[in-house]
């Protein structure tokens, strides 16, 4: 029961739009990895319209059955250090990106002007909590400008079944083809050759 829940749940993630829009600024997201350690690295991207300013990312992360393991900056956008916040139980953080104009004096006053496509305004680590189930899903949630909730989680499914039973026929049609061949000789008292 369980894995037809998760299942319905990945195919309902399949189903809805990968894009949420706030302040002008259209997000989406990629899941990388895990790696040899079990490491997930999620991107944030926001595409912002032609002409329109963006300042970065403010928002919340929030992580079921997954632990953040860090905040990195991207090329365009770094980590306001003043307003980054992560929880002791590391599950959850409040980051605030800005963005990093090299031509601009000072990191508070460049604003990014968009061209309409997406860049990377969050950059974050992750892993699964030790402490949950291995087969629970872990995904971490970003609620960009105080939007609602938007899941990251990985494109891999666990043990995914094909639900095929053709193998299973096979096997019990041969098995009843040696039992009956075998029935019939024991019968018959000679065996022809062919």
């Amino acid at each position: 029961m369980k894995k037809m829940l998760s299942f319905i749940a990945v195919m309902a993630l399949l189903i809805l739009p990968l894009k949420v829009s706030a302040a002008g600024a259209t997000y989406s997201h990629e899941v990388l990895g895990p790696d040899a350690n079990g490491v997930f690295t999620a991107v944030v991207y926001a595409t912002v319209s032609q002409g329109s300013t963006y300042t970065g990312f403010d928002g919340k992360l929030v992580g079921t059955n997954a632990l953040l393991d860090g905040i990195q900056d991207t090329d365009l956008f770094k980590v306001d250090q003043a307003s980054k916040v992560i929880e002791a139980d590391m599950k959850s953080a409040t980051v605030k990106t800005v963005y990093s104009n090299p031509n601009a004096q000072t990191l508070d006053a460049a604003e990014y002007v968009g061209t309409g496509e997406k860049v990377e305004v969050l950059k974050f680590t992750y892993r699964h909590d030790p402490a949950a189930n291995a087969d629970d899903d872990c995904y971490f949630t970003y609620i960009p400008d105080g939007v609602t909730n938007y899941k990251i989680t990985p494109k891999e499914t666990k043990n995914p079944k094909t639900g095929s039973v053709l193998p299973y026929v096979g096997i019990i049609a041969g098995i009843g083809l040696i039992g009956c061949a075998y029935v019939i000789s024991k019968k018959s008292t000679k065996l022809y050759r062919m």
